[in-house]
């Protein structure tokens, strides 16, 4: 017995799968929503379009903590990484995240290695790059 070359005898069916969105998503705009506000979850995934699925699509890819937590973590820096987190959400775009970071990560006395392994540089690309903000030391 043989498989039959029949149209419409198996395969993928039109319209199968998962439609793509046709809407670009500002992903930024949705995190500083969800992490910096007190709006419940379906309230900002209907403000943006999207359902729990895309969501958790992006997060699991971008490794983002989907659950806003209930109480500190055991090793929780305290208020001022608190602070950092939420004044790193409230910068529109990544390339004003990035200054500001390493700005902020110097002022706290962090080493040059540490910020360029956070920021997943090179030393040396750290240094081009943010040599006014390494300078405030």
């Amino acid at each position: 017995m043989t498989k039959s070359k029949g149209i419409g005898k198996g395969g993928a069916r039109p319209g199968a799968g998962r439609r793509p969105r046709v809407a670009t998503v500002d992903w930024n705009a949705v995190g500083r929503a969800y992490f910096t506000g007190s709006a419940p979850l379906d309230e900002i995934l209907s403000s943006f379009d999207l359902s729990h699925g895309d969501l958790l699509a992006f997060a699991a890819t971008n490794h983002w903590m989907i659950q806003r937590p209930t109480k500190p973590h055991p090793d929780d820096l305290g208020n001022l990484a608190s602070a950092l987190a939420m004044e790193m959400f409230s910068v529109d775009g990544v390339a004003n995240r990035a200054p500001r970071f390493v700005a902020a990560m110097t002022a706290l006395g962090a080493r040059d290695v540490d910020i360029a392994e956070a920021l997943q540089i090179g030393l040396p690309a750290l240094r081009a790059e943010f040599g006014r903000e390494l300078s405030r030391k």
